[in-house]
C-alpha cells in the first residue's frame, strides 16, 4: 500500500510539473489521498481474520500445513467454487476442487 501511495504521489508531482497545477491544489489533493489511505488501512489490516490453521492436501497425496479460509458462508458459498490457502511465506493460493483432494 506505501508503494501504491508513492507511486501516486509521484503522478501528482508529473502532473503538477505538466499541467501547470497550483501548490494549493497539488497539496489539497495530496491531503484528501492520505486521509482516504489511513481510513482504508484499519479495514486492509483487520480483513484477515477468517483464515484459520489447517492443511490441504494435493492431488500428489502431499500435505501442506498453513491457514486455510474457506469458502464464504451461505448464500453465497455456492458461488464461490476454490479455498484460499497461505503458506508459511503468506502467499495466498487459491485452490479450486480439481486442484485438491481435501482440506
Amino acid at each position: 500500500m506505501i508503494r501504491k501511495l508513492e507511486h501516486n504521489l509521484l503522478i501528482i508531482q508529473f502532473l503538477y510539473k505538466n499541467r501547470n497545477l497550483t501548490k494549493s491544489k497539488i497539496k489539497s489533493i495530496a491531503t484528501l489521498y492520505l486521509i482516504f489511505a489511513f481510513l482504508i488501512l484499519p479495514v486492509v489490516s483487520f480483513g484477515q481474520k477468517d483464515y484459520q490453521n489447517g492443511y490441504i492436501i494435493t492431488n500428489n497425496n502431499d500435505t501442506l500445513t498453513g491457514l486455510v479460509k474457506d469458502r464464504k458462508s451461505p448464500p453465497f458459498g455456492k458461488i464461490y467454487k476454490k479455498i484460499r490457502f497461505k503458506n508459511n511465506n503468506v502467499i495466498s493460493r487459491k485452490y479450486g476442487p480439481h486442484q485438491i483432494i481435501g482440506y
